[in-house]
């Protein structure tokens, strides 16, 4: 198998979730693109319009060796990013085995925007999740809390008569009606918590940056712009400098 390295000129990233998965393409280290909502087949088709040199996948759904295997048939080395790979972090995880490999990429892409700051990232998807890097870049962890659409349907399940309701980022602190008031509650209830979460970790650390992803951020992005830097293409980043990082091996 032909080796790539340092020369490389496109790279892939294959962020894999427990359904779709997301791809971005760099020339050098220049994101220039990014497909979204990919079946294993369409990351396969898509990448096969570039010439890609390198590419590295995280995959935090269901084992999808198979992909790698199809991608090597054209692509000079795949690199499969797990718990065992090389970083140029200290991870002081207590169970590294279960941290989310998502998690560990976006406090990377974090390390790439702000390289010598204390980062919090704050991704908001099916969980929204809070991982804290310091300065020296030491992970320390952060938490787990659920998302948005958790929210309304943890509602909706666990009550008799509460119907399943929709995020409205518009709505009002006080609603006049029930689907009104619960759209309130968990968009602003979820809103106070992230506030207070940045606070409490500004009282701890004093000045950090706070980056927020995931495809919810959007929702909170203008609510929370005194306090954040928006990046949804954060993971990619943060994967392709797991990438260069590991090219000493390839």
């Amino acid at each position: 198998m032909m080796k790539a390295g340092k020369d490389a000129l496109y790279r892939a990233t294959i962020d894999f979730g427990n359904t779709y998965g997301k791809v971005g393409i760099f020339y050098k280290d220049e994101l220039i693109k990014v497909y979204s909502r990919l079946t294993a087949s369409d990351v396969k088709n898509c990448l096969q319009n570039y010439v890609i040199e390198e590419a590295i996948i995280c995959n935090v759904g269901e084992n999808k060796d198979f992909l790698t295997e199809e991608l090597l048939t054209f692509i000079p080395f795949v690199m499969s990013f797990n718990h065992k790979t090389s970083l140029p972090i200290h991870n002081l995880y207590t169970t590294p085995h279960t941290l989310g490999l998502d998690r560990l990429a976006g406090v990377m892409g974090a390390k790439v925007h702000f390289p010598e700051d204390a980062c919090l990232v704050i991704d908001m998807g099916t969980c929204v999740t809070f991982d804290f890097i310091d300065e020296h870049n030491q992970y320390h962890g952060g938490s787990i809390s659920p998302g948005l659409s958790m929210r309304f349907k943890a509602l909706e399940a666990f009550t008799a008569r509460l119907p399943l309701c929709s995020t409205n980022p518009e709505i009002g602190l006080i609603g006049n009606s029930t689907e009104q008031s619960i759209q309130s509650g968990v968009y602003h209830g979820l809103k106070a918590e992230i506030i207070g979460i940045i606070q409490h970790y500004q009282e701890k650390f004093g000045k950090i940056k706070v980056i927020l992803c995931g495809g919810d951020g959007i929702y909170f992005e203008k609510a929370l712009k005194p306090f954040i830097f928006a990046d949804y293409h954060l993971i990619h980043y943060g994967l392709n400098r797991i990438l260069r990082t590991n090219e000493k091996n390839l």
